[in-house]
């Protein structure tokens, strides 16, 4: 969704690109807590994918928005991400 950069700086509009990755990652890490180990799996695997690939940095996805305000926050989030979905491998 492209946001109106005239209403939001670089900061706010890092920030709220932000959020759809870091409700992934939330969601896979709360998937750990489910006891069915396939159901588990699943989710972990699709919301690591979905934020992984949320992250990328080109134009018209997240990861550009967030890489542009914060390479520190984009580096830290990409790796939670990637480190999700490892452990849904293993």
């Amino acid at each position: 969704v492209r946001i109106m950069s005239s209403y939001l700086n670089k900061r706010a509009s890092g920030l709220v690109s932000l959020a759809g990755p870091a409700v992934n990652i939330a969601v896979g890490l709360a998937s750990l807590f489910i006891p069915l180990y396939t159901f588990r799996n699943i989710i972990l695997s699709l919301s690591s994918i979905i934020a992984i690939i949320n992250l990328v940095p080109l134009d018209g996805l997240d990861g550009a928005k967030i890489i542009s305000w914060n390479p520190i926050v984009w580096g830290a989030t990409t790796t939670g991400a990637l480190a999700l979905y490892i452990l849904s491998l293993l």
